[in-house]
């Protein structure tokens, strides 16, 4: 008995299976009828199966026929098999009539049954060619999986094709689809690769939706948008080498990088594209159409794009019920994208797997005024993200002075203007500049930016009050003060001028606690340095003034000692024979032979002026357990004949 291999009888099996169509397509990819038509759509017409042939061709011939449509692959170029296939299926009357056939079932099983890819991509020649069969056995698949499908099965008929789904999964690639949360549909690419179901709950970050983890990325305008981040391998090479074929040979375009399921048009327009080239993410899941935040449309919606003219727009939605394409321009004819699976391209408007009779919307980034919002001097203004070809018209509505500032537009190029305060507002004034934007006429958006005008300061009052509440003193900023403060002394420096201002001191003060009083004054703790001396300067966002305090010298030291839990204090009588002058300050002269009178130790927490301890004490020094302090930075005050001295520690 003469035996054959089971290679030879695959072989022979697959040569009867193709000898048995009774019907072939007028053309196919490659011949000259195939690039004599002007358009895809041209092409899909004339590749249709006459009405009155339809009929007659058997349904497992039919399936056949359906599974080699020259753009059967459009199906890749979706966010899930249903929907691509939806969009097949209405390009091709061969599936409408296959899907009407009431042995559709059984003969799909049956085919399947007679398959064995592995021979089938070995018999193959090209990468092409081995893609081609991959990507018939991944529909085949998921016409099983399809629910529609599913509730037309027997009992029988749903076990069986389980048990095929399973086997065709593992025979291609066993390892592939390991932990991949199964859902009801599966997206393009990959055969077997379980897609989102199609409704969705809330997103939540980390979340394993199909073949992608749920992730957080951000709009220019920080409108949060959940992303997908592929958790399988990619594409094969085969696969690869199918769409760009598909995507060259049906729709004409150029190639510019490889087909993969890391990123989709969305994410490549309003993404990837400005500004995240590495972050290959997904944008928009198979949801229903409430929970929006996940869809692309989050771009326009939160205001970073807005829609303009088709002339002047950077991007570009497909706006219909299939699926949003999204697209960039690449020149003035042609738009660069990427179809779901497919490789990023160059092509033409309506050279797409998309249904283009569908209207399109355009859009470009949300033009900003740029420039500062405090009108000090002389400043500039210009818009950010103008789209090419508009113009900009300026306008300046002053309050109170109309005076106080000047416009200037086109200045100091086209399409910018320069405002200038006069010099002669020193008081604080606010305005409003617009800018109305423009194409042929046609105003595109009016954005409107609010200024300050702060007042002009060189002296202003300010008060000065030792903390421990024994008064305070003033003077003017801008100026030298000769007023009596004293080293390292802890002071509340406060004027109503200071609001809206910021306080830093030149030297070693340390600036303490920021505050608002009751009253609505500005204020500073401030501990004035060893010297006595304090460089202050008070600014704005237009103006800088100093001023300067001369402090004294004074008749009682305080020195701090510590450690392993004790704090010990000591005050000790001043030099009674050096004599300062400090500005119009005098140093106070105390006799050595004065008897230390009896002093009042205060030990402050640092950040919240908190009072840890307090005592009355007689004599030259205090001791204090410090064991139980949590570990910070305190103030140790003593208060000895009138004069107050302060120091800054450390407990660790």
């Amino acid at each position: 008995m003469k035996k054959y291999s089971l290679l030879v009888l695959l072989m022979v099996s697959c040569i009867t299976i193709s000898a048995q169509k009774s019907y072939k397509y007028p053309f196919t990819h490659g011949d000259a009828k195939w690039r004599s038509f002007n358009s895809s759509r041209e092409r899909i017409e004339a590749l249709q199966i006459p009405e009155n042939t339809l009929p007659e061709i058997p349904t497992k011939e039919l399936l056949i026929i359906c599974l080699d449509f020259p753009y059967l692959t459009d199906i890749a170029a979706f966010d899930s098999f249903d929907k691509g296939f939806d969009v097949v299926k209405k390009k091709f009357n061969g599936w409408s009539e296959f899907l009407k056939r009431h042995d559709k079932i059984d003969a799909l099983i049956k085919y399947l049954n007679e398959q064995n890819p592995i021979v089938e991509v070995n018999l193959s020649k090209t990468d092409v060619e081995k893609g081609r069969v991959l990507f018939k056995h991944y529909v085949m698949i998921n016409l099983l999986n399809l629910d529609f499908m599913k509730k037309q099965m027997s009992s029988s008929q749903l076990k069986e094709s389980e048990i095929l789904i399973k086997k065709i999964q593992q025979s291609i690639s066993p390892n592939k689809y390991e932990n991949v949360v199964p859902e009801t549909n599966t997206p393009q690419g990959s055969i077997g690769q379980n897609a989102y179901s199609s409704v969705l709950p809330d997103l939540t970050e980390g979340d394993i939706i199909g073949v992608r983890q749920v992730a957080v990325r951000y709009t220019p305008n920080h409108s949060k948008l959940y992303v997908g981040e592929l958790v399988v391998p990619d594409l094969n090479e085969y696969e690869k080498a199918l769409y760009k074929y598909d995507a060259e040979n049906n729709y004409g375009a150029i190639y510019v990088s490889e087909a993969t399921l890391q990123y989709n048009c969305h994410a490549y327009a309003w993404h990837i594209s400005q500004g995240h080239p590495n972050d290959l993410v997904w944008i928009g899941f198979d949801i229903d159409e409430t929970i929006a935040k996940q869809r692309e449309n989050i771009y326009w919606e939160d205001g970073s794009y807005i829609e303009v003219p088709e002339a002047i727009a950077t991007h570009i939605s497909y706006d219909e019920m299939s699926a949003n394409h999204s697209a960039l321009k690449y020149d003035s004819i042609r738009y660069i994208s990427k179809w779901g699976a497919y490789p990023l391209v160059i092509h033409m408007p309506n050279e797409t797997p998309y249904n283009t009779s569908q209207p399109k919307k355009f859009y470009c980034k949300a033009p900003k005024i740029s420039g500062s919002s405090s009108l000090c001097d002389t400043h500039d203004y210009s818009i950010d993200n103008l789209p090419t070809g508009a113009d900009v018209s300026w306008a300046l509505s002053v309050n109170g002075s109309s005076t106080a500032a000047q416009l200037s537009v086109n200045t100091p190029a086209v399409n910018q203007c320069r405002i200038t305060r006069s010099s002669s507002q020193s008081g604080s004034f606010s305005a409003t500049l617009t800018a109305t934007i423009t194409y042929q006429n046609d105003t595109i958006k009016v954005l409107s930016k609010s200024l300050d005008g702060p007042a002009h300061f060189v002296s202003v009052p300010y008060t000065i009050i030792n903390t421990v509440g024994s008064g305070g003193t003033g003077g003017m900023v801008g100026s030298y003060n000769n007023i009596d403060i004293k080293p390292n002394t802890m002071y509340y420096l406060s004027s109503s001028y200071f609001i809206g201002k910021t306080l830093t001191l030149q030297g070693s003060p340390i600036i303490g606690n920021y505050m608002f009083t009751p009253a609505g004054i500005n204020g500073y703790y401030v501990m004035v340095p060893q010297d006595g001396n304090m460089i202050a300067l008070l600014s704005d966002s237009c103006t800088t003034t100093t001023w300067s305090f001369w402090g004294h010298s004074y008749a009682y030291n305080m020195s701090i000692s510590g450690g392993n839990g004790q704090l010990t204090v000591e005050i000790t009588q001043g030099d009674s024979s050096s004599s300062e002058n400090r500005g119009a300050g005098t140093q106070q002269k105390v006799p050595a032979s004065k008897e230390l009178p009896a002093w009042t130790l205060e030990v402050y927490e640092a950040t919240t002026f908190k009072k840890m301890r307090s005592a009355e004490v007689n004599g030259n020094s205090r001791t204090f357990d410090t064991s139980s302090w949590p570990k910070g930075i305190y103030i140790v005050r003593a208060i000895v004949d009138k004069e107050i001295l302060s120091e800054k520690i450390t407990i660790q």
